[in-house]
Parts: structure tokens; sequence; C-alpha cells
């Protein structure tokens, strides 16, 4: 390299350190474990074992069951605890006893997601599990199961959650009457309780604990219990909404008051997801059973939990002891402010649109049958724009008349974004949708847009309903009768395939205009080749009549467009076009037979198609739809064509025989590459000579010439790379294809595209020897770059070229260093991304 690049390698240097990555430390601490007042120093290797190293020179390990993601230690009265959390959630508490390491605790994560809880808290040892299905609201998750844990004993002692307010906390008083303007006729059910910790459930049911379903149902008689230890202070009961839409305004308890043995609530705390709380202390209910939390201000939250303070003891509840039941918490929100527990309002809201006219909408079917039929009861007096969401909100609910309702919008016309709307509704509806759209689909009066998506949507449905509501249509409407003979086509309904047949035999027998059912008079020909496309593989008895007449029809037309040939006297005369259009729809039907069901029938027409066909672009495709599924005789037909008269089915061909081993094959596909004059079809050949990389001298020759000679420069990349992927997958070696790739790479007459791809080849063949000859061309690329754009790609590949080859000469290295500063930024990329490759 040049003394004037010299200056580069101190860059490059600092381009190495800087852009070098260090990986994440391993965790580790120093703390005495001992006791001996001297620190130890613990941290955990690759092997995922805990290692201590002691004050007295020596050392312990601790093989651990997964990799650990961090290191605490805490003092458990004179003890000193390690604790590890595992990369996979595992928690583990080890303690060093009599000079070796020993586990005081493996909690492993459950597999569905619940995961355990160590700390050091007080002087003690706290295990708890949490899981993501029980949460506080604005709080996260909450301890279960915790217990603390006495080192050297194994003894485990379960805790009562205490619950304590700070000091100044404001109590508000629990009311015997509801607030103004609530009406208790009922919760609206926007709010339901979805997580309790009680009751409590064992470990290995804590990624699915049951949600407290007695609180839900509206049943006095349906009773909560906590079955935990203490008395049921510090349980947790979480509610939740589809959103924070309307403000929450209070809580109705209803107390079990029938249970005279049972504690009732006394301190409660409500919590909200902004992580605000509000305290109530609420009286003994010897009189009542129902009272109120009603807040000072309304608060928008989406989720509220009422944490469980002291209680009132039942009748012979011990100290400290007894079991807490409620009959009845229901989260009021603003949407109880009107009659029917706020089902009015939720329609209003509907009509309105907007954010809470979508909220209202997943709360009303909470609400069940009678929002759908509130909401149904309004379309007809609702303006234009209220009866599209009308409609679209019937939809979600799944109601029955959501479907009339969506073509009545529609018939009355609305703008496009709004059609696409009502259309993925009537989609989402499926096969409830059927009396609807058949009723408008037969309907003279219905607008014919309206008309033709009835069909539309009907041809896309699998209902016996709907194919019977497509095959009833008689219209004289043109357009209408092509809708639903292509609907008919696309059908997957049962007994679709016996319904075309024999609509397409009316047609025939009716003639094109003849005006009877739809079905029979605009299912043309090509259009049966095409639904037979789609039914093979049905097993239906329909479907292998319409493959039958595909067949015979294929025959009927490919010898009517030899005749036409014949008469005009000329192997090259364009067939009608009607013929062409229907040609093609045979052909795919047909390759569609041979490839799902393997029909050998429509194999051997698609092969007298190849060899007789007067069209190319016929017998182009017929030999493309047998080659999905080659057989000999589909290899036959290939080895053929390739003396065909157009260059495309010539170069199919070659694609067909790739892989082929016979002599007869090799023998076309090396005079293909020689000779044939059209490059794309060489090119063909060259992929295919090399598929598989089984490849004798000739193979070898045959390739290596058209790398070197061949007049289109796309061949000759394709013979190279192929030459070099075949060496490389093989781990051979021969030399006269790296010596023909660096002439090629240094001819500066040669085509740059050509010259740069030679250069990358090189890299990939790897071969040491070859070094210094690229050495030299990357000297003169990079003499010649600021002078041409053309030897700056070429000395950029070459840089790339090298650093494929990590383990090479300390040249190499330093002159990769060096043009990592370089001026030129195609240089110092290429040089950077060599460096970075082989880590140096």
């Amino acid at each position: 390299m040049r003394a004037w690049r010299s200056t580069s390698l101190l860059l490059a240097g600092l381009l190495l350190k800087v852009g070098t990555g260090t990986a994440a430390a391993a965790p580790q601490l120093t703390v005495d474990l001992d006791g001996d007042g001297k620190p130890e120093e613990v941290g955990v290797g690759a092997d995922a074992a805990l290692k201590v190293a002691l004050g007295s020179g020596g050392s312990v390990t601790l093989a651990l069951p997964e990799a650990v993601r961090t290191l605490e230690a805490g003092k458990v009265g004179a003890v000193t605890v390690v604790l590890a959390r595992g990369v996979r959630g595992r928690a583990l508490a080890v303690v060093l006893r009599g000079g070796q390491l020993v586990k005081l605790l493996d909690e492993p994560a459950h597999q569905d997601g619940a995961i355990p809880g160590l700390a050091v808290e007080g002087g003690k040892l706290h295990l708890w599990w949490e899981t993501p299905a029980i949460w506080r609201c604005g709080g996260g998750a909450v301890r279960l199961l915790e217990q603390v844990v006495e080192p050297g004993k194994g003894a485990r002692k379960r805790l009562v959650r205490a619950v304590k307010r700070p000091a100044g906390t404001v109590v508000l008083p629990a009311q015997s009457a509801a607030p103004a303007g609530l009406l208790p006729s009922g919760p609206s059910g926007g709010y339901r309780f979805v997580a309790a910790t009680s009751p409590t459930p064992v470990p290995a049911e804590l990624d699915a604990p049951p949600a407290p379903v007695a609180l839900n149902d509206g049943k006095l008689e349906s009773v909560w219990r906590e079955d935990g230890p203490g008395d049921g202070r510090g349980e947790l009961l979480t509610a939740q909404a589809p959103s924070a839409t309307f403000k929450v305004l209070a809580l109705r308890l209803t107390r079990a008051v029938g249970l005279a043995t049972a504690n009732q609530p006394r301190e409660l705390t409500l919590w909200f997801d902004s992580g605000a709380r509000v305290d109530f202390e609420v009286p003994r209910g010897d009189g009542g059973g129902e009272v109120w939390l009603a807040l000072a201000q309304p608060v928008a939250s989406r989720c509220v939990t009422v944490e469980l303070g002291a209680v009132w003891p039942g009748k012979g509840a011990p100290a400290g002891g007894g079991e807490l039941a409620i009959a009845g918490l229901e989260v009021w929100s603003e949407l109880d402010l009107a009659a029917g527990g706020g089902l009015e309002q939720l329609v209003t809201e509907v009509r309105a649109g907007g954010l809470k006219g979508h909220d209202a909408v997943v709360r009303l079917r909470a609400v069940g049958a009678a929002g759908a039929q509130r909401l149904s009861a309004v379309f007809d007096g609702a303006s234009a724009p209220e009866r599209l969401r009308l409609a679209l909100a019937l939809a979600e609910l799944g109601a029955a008349e959501a479907g009339e309702r969506l073509l009545t919008v529609l018939a009355a016309g609305v703008g496009e974004d709004e059609q696409a709307r009502v259309r993925a509704a009537l989609v989402g509806l499926r096969e409830a949708a059927v009396p609807a759209l058949a009723a408008r689909l037969g309907a003279a009066d219905t607008p014919l847009g309206v008309r033709l998506l009835a069909a539309q949507l009907l041809g896309g449905l699998a209902s016996d309903a709907a194919l019977t509501a497509l095959l009833a249509v008689d219209s004289p409407d043109v357009v209408l009768r092509g809708a639903v003979g292509e609907a008919l086509i696309k059908s997957r309904a049962p007994g679709a395939a016996a319904a075309i047949e024999a609509a397409w035999a009316a047609a025939v027998a009716a003639g094109a205009d003849a005006g009877a059912g739809a079905g029979a008079s605009e299912l043309r020909e090509a259009d049966l080749a095409r639904a037979a496309r789609g039914h093979v593989g049905t097993r239906e008895a329909g479907a292998e009549v319409l493959l039958a007449r595909v067949r015979a029809r294929a025959a009927e037309v490919r010898a009517a467009r030899k005749a036409d040939v014949a008469a005009a006297g000329a192997a090259t005369a364009v067939a009608p076009a009607p013929h062409n259009e229907l040609a093609v729809r045979l052909t795919r039907a047909l390759g569609t037979a041979w490839q799902r069901a393997g029909d050998e029938a429509a194999r051997a027409e698609l092969l007298a198609t190849v060899a007789e066909d007067p069209e190319a672009v016929l017998r182009q495709s017929a030999l493309e739809e047998a080659a999905r599924r080659p057989d000999n005789s589909v290899a036959a037909a290939a080895l053929a064509a390739r003396g065909d008269a157009d260059p495309r089915v010539r170069a199919l061909a070659a694609t067909v025989l790739a892989g082929v081993r016979e002599a007869a094959v090799r023998d076309a596909l090396r005079a293909l590459l020689a000779r044939d004059p059209w490059p794309f079809v060489r090119e063909s050949a060259a992929g295919a000579l090399a598929t598989g990389c089984v490849l004798d001298g000739r193979d070898l020759g045959a390739l290596l010439a058209a790398g070197a000679r061949d007049e289109g420069d796309q061949v000759r990349v394709t013979a190279l790379r192929a030459l070099v992927g075949c060496l490389v997958r093989a781990k051979s070696k021969r030399p006269e294809v790296g010596q023909l790739l660096v002439r090629i790479a240094g001819d500066a007459d040669d085509e740059i595209s050509v010259r740069v791809e030679a250069a990358g080849l090189l890299g990939q063949l790897g071969d040491p020897g070859l070094v210094p000859a690229m050495l030299e061309l990357l000297d003169s690329a990079v003499a010649a770059a600021p002078y041409s754009e053309g030897a700056t790609l070429q000395a950029a590949a070459m840089v790339g070229a090298l650093g494929r080859m990590c383990p090479v000469q300390v040249r190499v290295r330093k002159d990769i260093a060096a043009l990592a500063a370089d001026p030129d930024p195609q240089l110092a990329a290429a040089a950077q991304r060599a460096q970075s490759r082989c880590k140096w």
C-alpha cells in the first residue's frame, strides 16, 4: 500500500477501539458471608455456577439450575443470605455453611407466568408469588401466599397482609342511601370484577385464578368469601371496565347480614389506575345490608381495586380470625344516572358516535339482547349518519337484524369509506347475513349496486342457503347475471360444483342471451374452466364432471387452433382472441388438476398442448403447469421443447430440466448454453446445469467458457456464481476458476459489473493462494479510485472479498485498517465492514 495512506493506520486503530462493543458484565457482589469481618467476592460464571472466592484464598462453587440475571445479599439474623434471580424468573436463596454453599430456597417460575419473589425485609427472609392475573389497580402485581422462611430450620410461616393507613388519611363515611341522581335499579354492567386475592389459589393455579363470580351475578344469595388465614384484612378485589370514558361515581356494598358468624368489612380503601386512593369507614350491618361508598368527585379510571382493612368480627369468630363474606359489590358510573341502568344513555352515545360511542357499543355487550333491541327500535327514526352508526353497532353485537339494517344503509347511499365499513361488517356477520342478502338480491326495487354486492358476498359463503339464493335469481339484467355467475364460480357451498355444471349445460342449451336464470346465461366456457380449477380436490361429484368437460373442451380448442393455423397456411398464425382466452383458462384448470389431484388425463392434455399448440404463450403456460408436479414424461416434454421456436419456451424448458442427470439432458443444456442466440435462454441453461452441483468435466468446461466469453453479462455472472457455489459446497479446488476470476477482475476493458462480481466471488472462493494477486488488484484499483468511479467500486469489492478471508496475511489487515479511514466513503465503509466481519 502506498506511503501516503499510511497515516490512516492510527485513525483506523482508534475506530476499532471505539467500535468494539463490550459484553454485559456477569452479576457479582462483595459481601461478608462467613462472618469473619472479611468480604468475599461472589460471582456467576458462564456455566451458570455461583462462585465465592474465600478470604483464606480458596473458593467454593455451586451449580445453579439456570443462568442468573441479578445477585443481592441481606442479613437474616446472624446469617448472610445471597439472593439470586434467574433469567427465567427462578428465585434462589444461598448461604455459606460449613465452608460450602447451600441452597436455602429454590423456587422455579411457573410455566404459565406466575413467578416467585424473594427479599430480605426487617431482618427476615420473605418468599411470595406474583402473577399478571391478580393485580392492584394503579399498583401492579401483589404478593400472594407470602411466607417468612427461617434459615437453618426450613420452617415457613404464612403471613397475613397488614393494612396501614398513612397518618392524616381522610376517611369518608359510608352512606345508607344512593348518591343523588343514581337510579339503583341494577348495575349497568360496565365494571366487572376480574381478579381477587381470595379464594387463595395454589401455586399451580396462579396463572389463571378464578374471578370473584359471586360479585358479578347480582344475586344476594350468592356470597363471596375469603378463605385465607386471618380475618380478611389485606384481601384485594379488582373490577375493570372497557375504558375510562364514563367516570366512577360510587360503589354499592351489600353485606352478608344473614351470616351471623361471618366477618363484615369495616375499613375499605379504593384504588384507581392513577394511583389515587379513597378510604371509607363502614358501620356494622346488624340492621341493614346495603351501604354506598360515594366519591366526593367522579374519577376517570378503567379499573377499581377494593382493599379490605379492619373488619367487624362475626359471632364466635376468634380474635384475628374467622371468615369475611360479602353478598354484593358493584361499581356505579356516569352511565347509571339514567333509567334502565344506563341503557338509554348508551344508545344516545352510539347515535352520537366518537370515543364514547365506541365505548358504549363495548358496554352494550354486557347488557345482552335488550341492548340490541333498543338500538334497532330507534333505527327508523334516526338520521342518516346515526343509522350508519346504529347498523354497525348492531353488527358488532351480532344482532339478527344487523344484516337488513346494514343493507338499508347501503340502499340509501353512503360514501366510499362508509361503504367499506358496511361491507366489512356484512362479511363479519357471515351466515347470519344470508337472509338479508338473499332478500335484497331477489328484490327488483333494490339498487343494482346493492344487489351486486349481495351476490358477491353470498358467493363467499360456504352455505347451502347462499347457493340457493344465487340459483334462484331470474333477471334480464346482464350485469347482475354476470355477478351471480361470478359468485357461483367462487362459491364453496356443498353442491356448488354440481350446480355450476348444471347452469353451464343450461347456458349451452338456452343460448347466451336467453334471459333464463343468471347462472345459466352468464357462465361462459372460460368461467367454467376457472370454476373447475377452484373446485379441484373438493371431492364433490360435480367437480369431476366439471373437470371432464374441461379436458374434453381443451382437446377441442387445441384442435380448432391447429385448424386455424393450417387454414392460414403459416405455422406462426395467431388463433382468434376468444380461443386464446379460453385456452389460457383451460390450461390453468388442467394444471391445477394435475398438481392437486394427480389427474393423468389432465397431464396428458397439457403435454399435448406443449407439443402441438400453435401459439408460444400457450405452449409455455402448459409446460409451466405440467412442471408443477414433474415426472419423467414432463421431463421428456421439456427436453423436446428445448428445440422450440420461441425462446421463452426454451428458457422454461431449461429450468424444468434443472437437476436431471440423464446424458441427453446434460448435452441439451450444454448446447443451449453454448449456442442459443438469446441471452436469457443461456442464463437459464447455466443455472439449470449447475443445479445440484453434480458437475463432470464437460459441465465445468461449458460453465468456464460461458463465464469467460459469453456476450451476455448476466450469463457470465450466472455461470461464475454457479461455478464458485458448487466448488464451495463440495469443498473442492479448481485452480482455473480462481485464475479466471483474477483475470476478469483485473481486466480494465471488461464491464465493471462483471469485474465487481468476480472480485466478490474471489472472497467466496476463499483460496489463500490468490491473496497476492488480489492485493495487486487492490493496489491498482485504489490508485485509480480518485479518478474513476469504476475503480472505486472495484476496490471496495476487493476489500470486501479480502474481508471474507479473515485468517490471511498481516499485510491484508494493515491495508484494510488503513482504508477504514480513507477519505472515500465507499472504501472506508467497505474496510470497516471487513474489520467487523473479521473482528480485527
